[in-house]
């Protein structure tokens, strides 16, 4: 009897045709009422008229027994598997997502470091991989070896910014994203095929690799803010397509199809990047652009935190342009936290003077003086205390913030930073400071964070409560401590130095932590002795993921001496200064677990460290929640 079927998403005239007793799908094509899918392929919703079948009869014994073989059978279809050990492969479940691999590419194993399986028929190291997987093919049409396209899509997005459709990527860009894979009959079903054990790999040298067995899912990003950066690695869905052999339509063939989106319990990193001119008014640091910038972050941020299912995501200023840090923030017992004798050389009480003065913004950079600031000190004053006398001090027209920083490792107090501004704006700066005191004459007991952008101080860079400088940078800018702010300086001191993190040291006493804003951000060099890092070259492009991972995870690296440490995107010993497929891009997750050191949580001794076993990504996902937000 004729009927009318509501067509799926994963249905073809073929397939239709076959479940209803057809042989092929020309019957359906030749009735009027399907005349709209001869030129083009079944949508969901589709309603496709089904004409009667014709009866035919064969005239058989009834005493014997007859086998009758149904042509063409079974219906086609097609599935993204894992595959397992026990179950026949029928009985397999089918995926419903997939994810960017986090294991080397040719790499496999609960250890991680056996070789990457290349066989069709179920393996322990490649299945410890969680996520491998393998598309499977049902076909009528039988054969040795039948072969499925396997493409990555783009996201088309709407105004809002959410994603419309998925469509094939164009020219050099889909070349790069597809691949043809070969099927081969399970052992339990000659008509049921599968692949070899497949990966998704988020840059070019992972899919070269081990071409057979990877698809690209990757970036298309030129930092120019326009369509090509909208594209996220984690909108992207996966499509794999079988064309039916047994189709004897004219084109387009019956293609039998099964698409999932890349990612699971996806999450955006807030992140904003501040970024310093060379002169007030002038060009950045290092000749860099913003362009250069949105690049580092949409390419190869969004690359390195695919397999954590993590985005970035710019948030607040976005990129903020900044003003030179000006020489107005005092420090105060930096960085023991000593307190004052109040004393003089002479007996007599001790004082911290200094100048304060603005700075002209004309065609030549100068200074003028305003007043003079006279402080009288008393004994055993903490330096917050000293910076609150400075700040009853200032004259009318002056404001002053007052900092207290991390309590140093077996100090007793913390030093502390005041910064002083003029209510007008006009900018402010400290000049000819001095004290009398005979303890905070002491070296780096007083002193005016005066930061040089080509040769920034990092002397106590990697402890709290880290060195005036650095500390003035972190204040220079807007920043939250719901997202990563990161500043970029041109060059450390240490020429080597490519970047400092400033974490929220959870392991720590609470006064022992930095304060906001000396935490969830960390400032990048643009120049380094191994080359650009903050560029819009793909020198180090792992430096400033590795960087926003200190933060995210509040831990420090991963052991060089644990088997999959060199290639964690966290190693101790540097990243790498160009991609590789062994390149220092990993961030382990279940079941390979890396070493890594953090603050002691019971610090036996103040600023103990010791090492823990992690899934970095987890990790990474939990302990900085609070710079993340739902897709």
């Amino acid at each position: 009897m004729a009927k009318t079927v509501v067509a799926k998403s994963t249905d073809t005239l073929c397939g239709i045709a076959i479940r209803e007793g057809f042989l092929n799908c020309n019957p359906l094509r030749a009735q009027e009422a399907n005349k709209a899918y001869r030129t083009r392929e079944l949508l969901a919703g589709d309603k496709v008229f089904v004409p009667d079948l014709r009866k035919k009869e064969e005239g058989r014994p009834t005493t014997d027994t007859h086998r009758f073989k149904r042509k063409r059978w079974p219906e086609p279809s097609l599935r993204f598997v894992r595959g397992s050990k026990t179950k026949v492969a029928a009985a397999d479940a089918t995926l419903t997502f997939l994810n960017i691999s986090n294991f080397v590419t040719n790499q496999a194993g609960t250890s991680g470091t056996a070789a990457f399986p290349n066989g069709y028929s179920f393996h322990a190291d490649a299945d410890a991989d969680p996520d491998t997987f393998k598309v499977e093919v049902v076909s009528p049409d039988g054969g040795a070896k039948i072969k499925v396209l396997v493409e990555a899509l783009k996201p088309v997005y709407k105004a809002d910014g959410t994603v419309e459709k998925w469509e094939l990527f164009s020219g050099a860009e889909y070349a790069a994203r597809k691949n043809e894979v070969e099927l081969v009959p399970t052992k339990s079903d000659a008509k049921r095929y599968r692949s070899r054990y497949l990966r998704l790999v988020s840059d070019e040298a992972d899919a070269a690799a081990v071409p057979a067995q990877t698809l690209l899912v990757t970036t298309m990003s030129d930092g120019l803010a326009g369509e090509r950066d909208k594209v996220e690695i984690l909108d992207q869905h996966v499509r794999a397509s079988y064309k039916l052999p047994g189709c004897k339509a004219a084109a387009p063939v019956c293609t039998v199809r099964a698409q999932l989106p890349v990612g699971a319990d996806r999450k955006r990193c807030r992140i904003a990047i501040h970024v310093f001119r060379v002169a007030p008014g002038g060009a950045l640091v290092a000749g860099l652009t913003n362009r250069a910038l949105r690049l580092r972050v949409l390419k190869w941020f969004r690359r390195a935190y695919a397999q954590a299912n993590i985005a970035p995501k710019f948030d607040g200023p976005g990129i903020e342009v900044l003003d030179p840090p000006w020489a107005n923030m005092i420090a105060i017992a930096n960085p023991h936290g000593s307190r004052t004798l109040g004393l003089s050389a002479s007996g007599t009480t001790s004082t911290i003077s200094f100048d304060l003065g603005a700075v002209s913004q004309g065609a030549v950079l100068d200074w003028f003086h305003d007043t003079s600031v006279t402080v009288n000190l008393k004994p055993n004053m903490t330096p917050k205390a000293v910076c609150d006398a400075i700040n009853a001090a200032l004259p009318a027209g002056y404001h002053g913030r007052v900092f207290p920083n991390a309590r140093k490792f077996n100090d007793l107090d913390p030093s502390c930073d005041i910064v002083i501004t003029k209510a007008d704006g006009t900018i402010t700066v400290v000049r000819n400071e001095a004290t009398t005191d005979l303890v905070l004459a002491g070296a780096g007991n007083l002193a005016v964070a005066r930061v040089n952008l080509v040769n920034v101080d990092d002397s106590d860079a990697d402890s709290e409560p880290t060195t005036p400088e650095l500390r003035k940078i972190l204040r220079s800018g807007t920043s939250a401590d719901t997202r990563i702010d990161y500043f970029v300086i041109d060059r450390f001191a240490s020429t080597t130095l490519r970047g400092v993190s400033f974490l929220a040291s959870t392991h720590l006493p609470a006064d022992q932590r930095n304060p906001a804003p000396l935490r969830w951000a960390g400032i990048m060099a643009c120049n380094t002795t191994s080359g650009k890092v903050m560029d819009a070259s793909d020198n180090l492009p792992f430096t400033f993921p590795h960087e926003a991972g200190h933060v995210l995870h509040d831990r420090f690296h991963a052991d060089a001496a644990d088997p999959n440490g060199p290639t964690e995107m966290m190693s101790g010993g540097g990243t790498t200064a160009a991609n590789a497929a062994n390149a220092t891009k990993r961030i382990c997750d279940d079941p390979i677990q890396v070493n890594y050191s953090q603050y002691n949580p019971a610090q036996p001794t103040q600023g103990a460290v010791n090492k823990v076993k992690v899934a970095a990504a987890k990790g990474m996902r939990t302990r900085g929640a609070q710079t993340l937000e739902g897709w």
